[in-house]
């Protein structure tokens, strides 16, 4: 058989699309009333005729060994070559005339099967421009709405955003959508293990050429498309996409990932938050039992051990009264007892304060030292406060803390240094807090001292009672150059 037109080919399978219908319906009268043409009926018996095609090259798909062109009559084909008979040297722009089976029945996409070429002329034509349309136009048929035209196997360019990617095998697909709603799905060769171009990202807007395919949806009894199945555009080379605008940072995936980052921090600052709330309400509870055992002991202490050490200076003084005045040697000893019992009473009363103090006094630290100066009537006049930066909570333990090196540092400067100003500062920082108490006394070698001086067990007692949790203890002095004591503490 010879070389039809698309439109002559289109015309046969018609013809035998009426005739099967007229024998469905009319069978006493079709062989009577439309007789056929030879040539017609032989083409309406079979479904498959064998016939020329000649035309430019609009595109070359090697892998599927699949030649696009559009034909003279402006037509547009698609020639399916076996490995055998693909012409391998061909390029976009060349004449090209094909031979192969043309299939009448069924499918109304016009392409030959089993193709060979005929005959190949290099650069025969510029290649045909590519056709501007949008996606709701690719997706439509003339058979489904008037005025609408068959986009198969041309050369067109469309625009679109990307919302989908997906990488099968060797080929890559990219999904893209109109403002309208409409869906096509463009795919060029590019194998799994190779990575797509950094442009390519879910949300940007591209430009696209390439061949546009689809798979019809006929109708049962006269085989017209009623509805475009999967609109594609095959696209030869990933350059041919134009990207228009970038993905924006906000995709869909993006954002997902952001707020599950954000969550998962979030999760991590409240279980963060919930255990260190957990930790100090537990420091509270603590704090809270060992201020109602201090008080506990300052009580017993006090009704125990204060009054022993009471009725023994008060045996003492009684000793005195009997003693021979001419006995010097035992009263001088007798009054050596008594001033070490005063001692011991004085230092109790003041472990009895600092234990009263921090159960009861304030919970800031600076009223709670101020609290406590004012109940100490020998200091008035020499004790003198001063705080530094915006206040922080410190918790019962470190604010006893403290108090206790205060007590103790004012206590030497007052015994020992014979100190009459006494500066009192409290440094609040960001992550420490610090307590600093200057005298103005005659001073010692703070390098020298040690627990069998005046000053060593006192010292030594504080710098342990700081270590102990954590702290920073500091003393500086000099003989006739006074003394300063500086403690630091994390704030909690």
């Amino acid at each position: 058989m010879g070389t039809f037109s698309f439109e002559a080919l289109r015309i046969l399978g018609q013809v035998r699309c009426f005739r099967r219908i007229l024998l469905r319906r009319f069978l006493p009268f079709a062989a009577v009333v439309l007789p056929l043409p030879t040539a017609v009926r032989a083409a309406a018996e079979s479904s498959e005729i064998e016939t020329n095609v000649v035309g430019i090259v609009t595109a070359i798909s090697p892998h599927e060994r699949i030649v696009y062109l559009r034909a003279d009559d402006g037509s547009a084909w698609r020639g399916d070559f076996w490995y055998s008979t693909f012409p391998h040297n061909l390029a976009r722009g060349d004449r090209l005339s094909m031979r192969g089976r043309f299939r009448v029945k069924g499918d109304p996409r016009p392409r030959l099967v089993d193709a060979a070429p005929v005959s190949i002329e290099k650069g025969a034509a510029a290649p045909p421009e590519a056709e501007k349309t949008s996606l709701a136009e690719l997706c439509s048929h003339p058979s489904m709405r008037a005025g609408a035209r068959d986009w198969w196997g041309v050369r067109i360019a469309t625009a679109g955003r990307i919302v989908d990617i997906n990488r099968r095998d060797m080929w890559a697909q990219i999904l893209l959508k109109e403002e309208g709603g409409a869906h096509l799905q463009a795919f060029f060769l590019k194998p799994y293990d190779q990575p797509l171009d950094v442009d390519f990202q879910i949300g940007a807007e591209v430009r696209v050429t390439g061949i546009a395919l689809y798979s019809p949806e006929q109708d049962e009894i006269d085989g017209h498309v009623v509805r475009i199945n999967n609109p594609l555009v095959y696209v030869e080379n990933p350059d041919d996409f134009d990207f228009v605008n970038p993905a924006p940072w906000w995709t869909a995936q993006r954002l997902a990932i952001a707020l599950a980052i954000v969550l998962a921090i979030l999760a991590v600052v409240s279980s963060w938050a919930v255990l260190q709330r957990r930790k100090r309400l537990e420091e509270r509870r603590i704090s809270d039992a060992l201020g109602r055992e201090r008080l506990r002991l300052a009580g017993e202490l006090h009704d125990n051990f204060q009054q022993l050490l009471a009725g023994c200076v008060f045996r003492l003084g009684a000793a005195e009264q009997l003693t021979n005045p001419d006995d010097t040697a035992v009263l001088s000893e007798l009054a050596k007892l008594g001033a070490l019992l005063n001692h011991a009473q004085n230092d109790l009363r003041a472990a009895l304060w600092g234990m009263r103090e921090e159960a009861e006094g304030p919970t800031a630290i600076s009223a709670l030292l101020k609290y406590a100066a004012d109940r100490m009537p020998h200091w008035q006049g020499k004790v003198f406060f001063k705080t530094v930066g915006e206040e922080r909570a410190l918790t019962r333990r470190y604010s006893g803390l403290l108090l206790l090196i205060l007590q103790e540092s004012i206590a030497n400067a007052l015994k020992h240094g014979r100190a009459q100003r006494i500066d009192v500062t409290i440094v609040f920082a960001k992550r420490f807090s610090e307590l600093s108490v200057k005298d103005d006394g005659i001073g010692f070698d703070a390098a020298g001292y040690s627990a069998d001086n005046a000053y060593g067990l006192g010292i030594l007692s504080m710098r342990n009672r700081v270590e102990s949790v954590g702290g920073g203890f500091r003393i500086v002095s000099s003989p006739g150059c006074g003394t300063e004591v500086k403690v630091k503490v994390r704030n909690v």
